[in-house]
């Protein structure tokens, strides 16, 4: 054992506590913590605790014993008198010295004692518990601080597994005999606060242990509830520390003897806290502290009621007719009615009428559970209908609460706003219970309410009611509408709201304004669905209209003018919309949207939402009146496209007029086509024939006048186009084929030939098109199959090309486009295969062999490229395309019996592809894909089993017996297993430490 001398230590410890300088201080901290590493203090430790030192180094010298036991208790045992020394020091200590030492020492030591009691057991200290419980029958609270340690230090322990159940044992059957002392405190009359808090304390901390059992734990409750009702922390921690035990739901007993006792005892001295509390808020007009505290205890009994809601529900089902149980019940749902309604503004004048919550939403889901035949039933049925009036009550209080009053919010800081906000989002659920209990009462209270709101033009209440019916659409149907249709019908336009003096600038109207243009999105569906709602459609059309004057106030949302115009969309598209046979509507909208979208200070996203809108609602009119009012539209817009096309290069606002032309032309070509174009698309000989109305277009006039200028925009450009300019013209491309679907053949050549030009330099936006192409024609086999497939050959042979000539693979990786084309050959593999498979069978056909030899091609080049990528990418999203590209088409070869010429495509690079594959099984990169590698080793072996086989041997590795077995029968369970094997070498080799 070292020689450390006590005194030192403690002159140390004392001129810790009072120096003054940072420097020394942290010289004696480094001194006192490497004492407090050594495991040969414990000696020292002792005198620091006897002596008549000051509090700092007694407490210094319990924490010094209690580290050295936890840490270095086997160095200490070596020699059995330690032990003894050690327990002895203890026991005496606290006897004698509990009414002398300080608290902090006091504790320190009892946790000291707990942890020898646990180390000792079970060899050397066999039965510590019962033997302190013998020693100290007289000084009950010192051994119930001791015992509560004990479950404390039980998670800390560091021993062996056996030794921790050994102990963990020795505390269950020690369990019985620590409840009955803590109940004899907590009945005893006579006992002091300190003494009962010590028993609750034990209780609390011994529910915890793993293994308690809670059903031993029964009678001490009574005594725990009786003493902590009036004690809100305890009881909350106790509450919790039940509600966390395995198999309390199986105690239906016990769960109710704590829904009585929270219903009967604490629930009335919270509510008379509360009471006080508001009273207290009222004279000083300002927030209690003491409502925060009432948080915690709150929460713990929502969540109890919220985890054990069908136990308690059950039993009081069971028992209708025994009205104490149902008042039990009855008065913990008005404490909570209590608590959710609580007056005054969120969070400012309180803060507790959320937590309600989990218990109202568990109660509903349990109040609506299907019927399953059970007895308690009819009881459930009862309950619901008188607890249904407690859910409407607190809707008609939310919309007080959820409602924006400017004269308190003025002066609310950012954290109190967002927690208001916040505050309405959590309690949603108060529209969503009601309308789920009682959907037709609560339609009309929302509806009157409403109703009553608008026809006063008090916009704050009535945005709350608009967010909570928002929040209860999707339980409305047809039957609830005629009392909200009512109320719809009180909407007015915008002017009339600014001509009684409301401002565009005001932020509660504002958020009217964006709250009723999204339940008006929500709504369409309804609004389309019976005659009385059809009939209401112009006049929500001419309100939503009157939106479009609003200025755009927020730089984080979306304006309400595209607002507005998003909900015209939304009722425009809606295959069962009634405006699209009201002349008048339309007209309008074209009108009126056309007006915003001339207006040249609103911003580009709006103004293009105008046009979008414009396009819809043109589609709906005769195809002349279509076409002559494209060309009013079209004609400024092609003379300024043109104009900015004719320069050689691009400043950065010339860029951003181009792209606003453009999108200006995306969206007419995405919506202008008329609908019945399309209405009589027949088929024949495998194609789709339309009606030969193509000429007389909306698409085709604005493409045929544009694609001129497309040209120019990449032609007379010095620079090289941007990705925007680019991405921006495919969108318009794109718009065109979807709009024009098959139609759009006679084009295909020209976007053919443009993709041509873009796809080396701007491969995303390109594929982008091309996939639209591919999917537009997979259903035609004619022509245009052959000229897709045509372009598609060429793509992938210069792409390998390209790689073939790069004088270092490792460019590979910094190349999009190998990416770009490889997700294009996967999506045309998905999307065009039987395409495909049509085209290469045409290879035996004289007029028609070349368009097969083009399919064998990109089939070859595009396994090429996945080899060329498995060989030498290090980029492993790469590397997964690849082989899940390659697998894919694999499988789909060896589906079909019916198509040599690709077998015979793959079959001729098969000793390529079986090389990067089998190759690949040493990289890190297929990790997570070792499966799919061995799923292509066994398609390529099963399907070219010679050309497989000569490959794998001649390669490293690939000669082992076990190989050619599994070459000689190729079975995918056993491809799986030894790839997998031979990854894991690989990679133990290259890092030893995996």
């Amino acid at each position: 054992m070292i020689n450390i001398d006590s005194e030192v230590l403690a002159r140390n410890v004392t001129e810790f506590y009072n120096a003054t300088s940072e420097i020394r201080r942290m010289e004696l901290q480094k001194i006192l913590d490497q004492f407090l590493e050594t495991p040969y203090a414990w000696n020292v430790a002792i005198s620091l605790v006897t002596a008549p030192n000051p509090t700092n180094v007694q407490f210094y010298g319990a924490k010094l014993l209690h580290n050295t036991i936890s840490r270095h208790f086997d160095i200490v045992a070596e020699d059995a008198e330690n032990i003894s020394a050690l327990k002895d020091f203890y026991i005496q200590t606290l006897t004698v010295g509990a009414g002398s030492l300080s608290h902090s020492v006091i504790n320190k030591l009892s946790s000291g004692l707990a942890v020898l009691m646990l180390k000792s057991l079970p060899d050397i200290w066999p039965s510590p518990i019962r033997d302190l419980m013998l020693l100290w029958s007289n000084q009950l609270e010192l051994l119930l601080r001791v015992i509560a340690e004990i479950a404390v230090e039980f998670y800390r322990l560091n021993v062996s597994l056996d030794q921790r159940n050994a102990v963990k044992s020795e505390l269950n059957n020690t369990e019985i005999s620590v409840i009955q002392i803590s109940q004899h405190v907590l009945e005893d009359a006579d006992s002091s606060p300190s003494i009962r808090n010590a028993a609750i304390e034990c209780i609390e901390l011994w529910l915890k242990l793993p293994g308690a059992k809670l059903e031993t734990y029964l009678g001490a409750f009574d005594g725990i509830f009786a003493n902590i009702g009036n004690d809100f922390p305890p009881l909350t921690r106790i509450l919790l520390t039940i509600k966390s035990i395995e198999g309390l739901a199986q105690m239906p007993k016990l769960i109710w003897q704590i829904t009585q006792f929270v219903a009967r005892d604490v629930c009335p001295r919270v509510q008379t806290e509360l009471n006080s509390l508001l009273s207290l808020n009222q004279q000083h007009n300002h927030s209690s502290d003491g409502m925060n505290e009432l948080v915690p205890l709150v929460c713990a009994i929502a969540e109890f009621g919220h985890d054990f809601m069908f136990c308690i529900l059950k039993i009081v089902c069971n028992n209708i007719e025994n009205q104490n149980i149902v008042n039990v019940f009855i008065s913990l749902c008005q404490f909570f009615f209590n608590v959710s309604t609580l007056p005054g503004t969120f969070p400012i004048d309180e803060c507790l009428s959320e937590l309600g919550e989990p218990w109202w939403c568990s109660l509903r889901e349990h109040l609506l559970m299907a019927d399953d035949g059970s007895t308690w039933n009819t009881g459930r049925q009862q309950l619901r209908n008188e607890i249904s009036k407690l859910y409407l009550e607190m809707l008609r209080v939310i919309i007080d609460k959820f409602t924006f009053i400017p004269d308190r919010m003025k002066n609310f800081d950012k954290e109190s706003l967002e927690r208001f906000e916040a505050y309405r989002t959590e309690r949603n659920d108060v529209s969503l219970n009601a309308i789920q209990l009682e959907p037709e009462q609560t339609v009309q209270l929302l509806a009157h309410s409403l109703e009553h709101s608008l026809d006063i033009f008090d916009q704050n209440r009535s945005e709350a009611i608009l967010h909570l019916i928002n929040e209860a659409a999707d339980f409305i149907n047809d039957s609830h509408l005629p009392p909200l249709l009512s109320a719809l019908r009180k909407l007015v336009p915008v002017d009339i709201w600014l001509s009684r003096g409301v401002s565009h600038y005001d932020d509660g109207f504002q958020r009217y304004v964006r709250t009723l243009l999204t339940l008006l999105q929500t709504m369409d569906h309804l609004l389309h669905s019976s005659s009385d709602g059809q009939a209401l459609l112009p006049h929500i059309v001419h309100t939503v209209l009157s939106c479009l004057s609003l200025s755009d106030c927020s730089a984080l949302k979306p304006g309400i003018d595209e607002m507005a115009l998003g909900t015209l969309t939304a009722m425009l598209k809606n295959k069962e919309s009634a405006i699209r046979n009201r002349i008048d509507a339309i007209d309008t909208i074209i009108q009126k949207c056309y007006d915003h979208f001339s207006n040249e200070r609103r911003n580009s996203n709006s103004r293009l939402s105008a046009i979008r809108c414009v396009g819809i609602a043109l589609s709906f009119k005769q195809p002349e009146f279509i076409l002559t009012s494209l060309n009013q539209i079209l004609a400024p817009r092609l003379i300024e496209l043109d104009s900015l096309a004719s320069n050689f290069t691009f400043s950065g606002q010339q860029q951003d007029k181009v792209l606003f032309e453009l999108g200006i032309l995306a969206q007419l070509v995405a919506t202008l086509e008329p609908k019945y174009l399309h209405a009589d698309a027949t088929q024949m000989n495998g194609s789709v024939i339309l009606p030969s109305v193509v000429n007389d277009s909306p698409v085709r006039l604005i493409i045929d006048q544009t694609l001129p200028l497309f040209n120019k925009l990449l032609s007379n450009n010095n620079e090289t186009p941007s990705e925007k300019l680019i991405s921006m013209l495919c969108d318009v491309l794109k718009s065109t084929v979807h709009s024009l679907y098959t139609q759009s053949a006679p084009l295909l050549d020209t976007i053919l030939n443009f993709v041509d030009v873009i796809i080396s330099a701007h491969p995303r936006p390109a594929c982008e098109l091309a996939k639209s192409l591919f999917l537009t024609f997979h259903k035609n086999r004619d022509e245009t199959t052959t000229k897709l497939i045509a372009h598609l050959a060429k793509w992938f042979a210069d792409e390998l090309a390209f790689l073939q000539q790069l004088s270092t693979f490792d460019a590979i990786d910094a190349e999009e486009r190998v990416e770009q084309l490889l997700t294009l050959g996967y999506y045309v593999l998905k999307k065009f295969w039987d395409n495909l498979l049509f085209v290469s069978s045409t290879l035996t056909t004289t007029n028609q062999m070349e368009a097969g030899i083009l399919c064998c091609a990109f089939v070859r080049h595009f396994c090429l490229i996945i080899a060329t990528v498995l060989q030498h990418s290090k980029n492993p999203s790469l590397v997964q395309l690849g082989l899940r590209s390659l697998f894919h088409l694999l499988t789909k070869c060896n589906s079909v019996d019916d198509c040599p010429p690709l077998s015979d495509t793959i079959g001729s690079i098969a000793g390529q592809l079986t090389s990067a594959v089998f190759v690949s099984i040493r990289s890190e990169l297929v990790t997570g894909n070792i499966n799919v590698v061995a799923d292509i080793l066994h398609a390529l072996a099963s399907k070219y089993p010679n050309v497989t086989r000569s490959t794998v041997l001649a390669l490293s590795g690939g000669d082992s017996q076990r190989l050619n077995a599994l070459f000689a029968r190729p079975n995918k369970f056993d491809f799986r297993q030894i790839c997998a094997t031979m990854h894991q070498t690989a990679l133990l080799q290259k890092d030893p430490a995996i």
